[in-house]
């Protein structure tokens, strides 16, 4: 009969070269001895064979009470630091019986819960299971910990927002207050809006703003006041320098400049008298520039009508028509086409049957300040047309009313 030498399982097939309960390879069978030669052998204690299933039955359990040993640690050091501290006792408990195991199988007993095991795979085993272990335990009891502390920094994190708020809202306090006692209103406004953004269940605040905007917008009027009539005597005082100096008389935008100061002036003012007198000079300035800027819009577009009366003739010369323009009136504005086949059908056609669209002729003619046009033969026919342009004489007054200045200056009481 035999019998492996690694885990003591009966051999069953005489032939067997690998022992079918561990999986090791066997040893070549010896010569059976002679009766002679066979020594006296003990009998085989019953709890053997029994215990060889047991063994097997507990290696399962403690390789899979191993890993959820680990998990368990991990999860428990999470989550809580005694349930990490339980699985590292744990830990240590299963360890100390892997090693009593160790010992056993060192003094070839066949009772350790390992035993069917070598000794290298059971060192291997412990040293394995006893990683796994501390790893986990130590990683739950690290992860709980900087969750801790996680929790601790945001408390003293609170704490200290809670501090400052309450200092700030004291100190907020304390300047408003004083500002009250001394009747610096806009500091005590100021410090008001700060006390309510810290603040803004504070119901005694909307008392303590009673009495604060009343003195706060009296001073803002005072002050307001006090800059309109600063405005009215520098307004004064830059209205008699334009009408001293004859370069800024001839200035629009100076005289602008003096005029919006000076209307801010009032009828109870101190300054009215002094205001109304700069005025007066300041308007002969406005209608002395009005009357030179009109006179150079006329010029303008008178030069404008005659470049474009040269224009016309010789367009239609080109075209092969001995058309004669001509320009007339006081501010020639008004001009005279003459042809000797001048007619009626080719009036049609020239004007476009008397088209005002842009584009047309007499569109064009009107645009340039023409007020009337004649078609004319030299003889008989004639053919006239009234235009009504933009008038010139106004053209200073249209430039300045941009600047306030298009009306005469003049204080309203």
């Amino acid at each position: 009969m035999q019998f492996c030498e690694k885990c003591g399982a009966q051999v069953v097939n005489a032939g067997a070269k690998f022992c079918g309960e561990c999986g090791q390879a066997l040893s070549p069978p010896k010569a059976l001895p002679t009766a002679a030669e066979t020594p006296a052998l003990s009998p085989v204690p019953p709890r053997v064979q029994a215990k060889k299933s047991e063994m097997r039955t507990k290696d399962w359990i403690y390789v899979v009470l191993s890993f959820g040993l680990v998990g368990t640690g991990f999860y428990a050091g999470v989550s809580s630091l005694w349930g990490g501290a339980v699985v590292v006792l744990m830990a240590v408990g299963f360890v100390g019986l892997a090693v009593k195991d160790w010992l056993s199988g060192r003094r070839g007993e066949l009772d350790g819960p390992l035993s069917s095991m070598g000794l290298r795979e059971r060192r291997v085993a412990v040293s394995v299971v006893g990683l796994l272990l501390g790893f986990g335990a130590v990683s739950g009891v690290s992860a709980n910990l900087r969750d801790r502390e996680a929790v601790a920094q945001e408390t003293e994190q609170r704490a200290r927002d809670a501090a400052d708020l309450a200092a700030r809202a004291s100190v907020a306090e304390g300047a408003l207050r004083s500002a009250v006692d001394a009747a610096e209103w806009e500091v005590a406004d100021e410090q008001w809006s700060v006390l309510r953004e810290l603040q803004p269940d504070n119901a005694a605040l909307a008392e303590t703003k009673s009495l604060i905007a009343p003195e706060v917008e009296r001073i803002r009027g005072e002050r307001t006041e006090a800059e309109r009539l600063m405005k009215v005597d520098e307004g004064i005082e830059h209205a008699r320098r334009v009408a001293r100096d004859k370069k800024l008389c001839d200035t629009p935008l100076e005289i602008s400049k003096a005029w919006n100061k000076l209307r801010k002036v009032r009828s109870g003012d101190s300054q009215w008298g002094s205001a109304k007198k700069a005025v007066y000079g300041l308007e002969k300035c406005r209608r002395q520039v009005e009357r030179e800027m009109t006179k150079a819009l006329r010029l303008v577009m008178l030069a404008q009508r005659e470049q474009l009366a040269v224009n016309i003739e010789r367009t239609m010369l080109e075209s092969g028509m001995d058309v004669r323009v001509t320009l007339s009136g006081k501010h020639k504005d008004h001009v005279r086409f003459k042809w000797v086949l001048m007619s009626r059908p080719l009036v049609h056609q020239m004007t476009d049957g008397g088209s005002m669209n842009p584009g047309a002729l007499l569109r064009n003619l009107q645009d340039a300040g023409f007020r009337k046009v004649v078609f004319a033969d030299g003889y008989n026919e004639s053919f006239s047309y009234a235009l009504e342009p933009e008038p010139e004489d106004k053209g200073g007054q249209m430039s300045l009313t941009g600047m306030n200045l298009g009306e005469p200056l003049a204080l309203v009481k």
